[in-house]
């Protein structure tokens, strides 16, 4: 069945790498506005210039022109319906959960930060009904996984957690789209890193799906610790939630198979760890804590009606 239209319209993908950086930098921007404390937003804003500078020098060689490269202003003109649906909800879940000036630690608290995203989702030309069910989704991908939940509460915060800063969502070995070479591939490789890693795993999880949960973009998106895979499971979870929430009758099955792809690749791990390791063995202790991550995952999404084909 169709995902009615999700992965329509929008820029080529070399194009939309280059415009993930923007929108990055465009939301950094919005935090700033949004931020009531103004020595914070002094150190945030000498944070945020920092990183787009660095982006701009990457982008640069990467052979983008001098018009693209003003990070620190807004670029709301850029970027208005300049992404296909399902990159646009993408960017939005990881303005909800990601740091956009990585690797720069300033905590955001939950007024400011919801507010942001909503002046970003407006930004990228998203409808207003958008932020509230993007939030749901990705409150209830979170609260789903017990062990974020329990940080969460050890830090006092509230049901979202947005204070919690993490180092990246995708941290992890980039994968340029199919086609993509030299310069293209550079910026592909920026907009899923940094500023903010906006892009995410967004070319990930649709590279994982379209190959059918083959090669190293699986493998990339279980690597590192339980942490970081963590939140790429919820980011995946949170992506299929807000589909559902969003377009009921979609039935794009994206997330559920590159859930699955990772949890192949981690079971394939967990038996070479088995067939060699001393016993018992930590590395396989952490195989399996991630394999129970996802396994939370899909449970939670086949549950909500989300697992049809």
């Amino acid at each position: 069945m169709a995902d009615d239209g999700w992965k329509t319209g929008g820029a080529t993908d070399a194009e939309a790498t280059t415009l993930a950086v923007i929108a990055g930098a465009q939301f950094s921007l919005r935090v700033s506005e949004n931020l009531k404390d103004s020595k914070k937003r002094q150190r945030f804003d000498t944070a945020r210039f920092i990183v787009n500078g660095r982006a701009a020098v990457d982008l640069r060689s990467a052979g983008v022109p001098d018009n693209k490269l003003a990070l620190n202003r807004n670029n709301t003109h850029l970027l208005k319906n300049a992404f296909c649906d399902e990159d646009r909800l993408g960017l939005v879940i990881n303005a909800l959960l990601g740091n956009p000036i990585q690797p720069f630690q300033i905590a955001i608290d939950e007024e400011s930060r919801l507010a942001a995203t909503e002046a970003f989702a407006a930004d990228l030309g998203c409808p207003a009904t958008w932020v509230p069910a993007i939030t749901k989704a990705v409150r209830d991908a979170r609260k789903s996984h017990a062990s974020l939940a329990g940080l969460m509460v050890k830090a006092g915060l509230g049901a979202l957690g947005l204070v919690i800063v993490f180092a990246a969502p995708f941290l992890v070995p980039i994968i340029a789209p199919v086609g993509l070479a030299g310069g293209a591939a550079l910026v592909a490789g920026l907009a899923a890193l940094g500023p903010g890693g906006m892009l995410g795993g967004l070319a990930m999880v649709a590279g994982v799906a379209a190959a059918g949960g083959a090669g190293v973009a699986a493998s990339s998106l279980v690597a590192g610790n339980r942490t970081l895979v963590q939140q790429n499971v919820v980011f995946i979870q949170a992506m299929a939630l807000a589909k559902g929430n969003l377009r009921p009758h979609s039935r794009s099955r994206d997330e559920l198979r590159t859930l699955e792809a990772m949890r192949k690749e981690l079971n394939l791990a967990l038996a070479r760890h088995k067939r060699v390791d001393d016993k018992p063995s930590g590395a396989a202790k952490e195989i399996r804590e991630k394999i129970g991550d996802i396994e939370t995952a899909l449970s939670m999404l086949r549950k909500s009606g989300l697992g049809g084909a």
